[in-house]
């Protein structure tokens, strides 16, 4: 690769890795910098929606672009670019619930998504599962030499995938226990992830 186009790469690796850190990058945001700002609500939402999916999106364009050189698989790629924008969805009408002293959560904010359209939890699920398949697909979409770099992530995210499967067949049976605990295992490997991508992201 072409030193401009190894300085992009990380750049995008850099990029695509706020969207794993997104939520906890709104917690941060919702919880300690937009309480007593005005249109926080708006802010908030924004802020989603700049972290989990425009900025990520515009990493991971770069990063599909440049693969397309280097690897007869750079179109596994493609699937993580949808289950970006789907993700970011959930995120909006699953957190962004308008203000409540009384909330359990913490990601107040005002809704976009929900003016036009609602998800079921099946779909919210699909949603979810797709993600984490996505995000597999695109750890092998890299050259051979390059793979052994994104095994780790490969590997945690099947298990987002499975501990998400998890969540939703347990849901559906009303265990909330175990619901709970798969989607609090599906929560670290997501952070895990991004975390993953943002350390190797200098060396990729």
């Amino acid at each position: 690769m072409k030193q401009e186009s190894i300085r992009q790469t990380r750049v995008s690796l850099f990029l695509i890795s706020l969207t794993f850190l997104a939520m906890w990058i709104e917690f941060v945001i919702c919880k300690y910098i937009t309480p007593n700002m005005p249109y926080r609500e708006l802010i908030n939402l924004l802020t989603l929606y700049l972290f989990s999916l425009v900025l990520p999106a515009i990493g991971l364009l770069i990063f599909i672009k440049n693969m397309r050189r280097i690897s007869p698989r750079w179109y596994w790629g493609v699937p993580f670019l949808v289950g970006i924008i789907l993700n970011t969805f959930v995120r909006d009408l699953t957190f962004m619930v308008p203000f409540s002293p009384n909330a359990v959560n913490l990601f107040y904010g005002q809704p976009f998504l929900s003016n036009f359209v609602t998800f079921d939890s099946t779909t919210i699920s699909i949603i979810t599962i797709f993600f984490s398949v996505a995000v597999a697909l695109f750890c092998l979409s890299v050259p051979e030499e390059k793979r052994k770099k994104l095994m780790l992530p490969f590997a945690l995210s099947l298990i987002a995938a499975f501990s998400n499967m998890i969540h939703f067949i347990v849901g559906l049976m009303g265990e909330s226990t175990v619901a709970y605990y798969s989607f609090f295992v599906s929560s670290i490997a997501v952070f895990i992830v991004g975390l993953f991508f943002m350390v190797i992201a200098d060396t990729f």
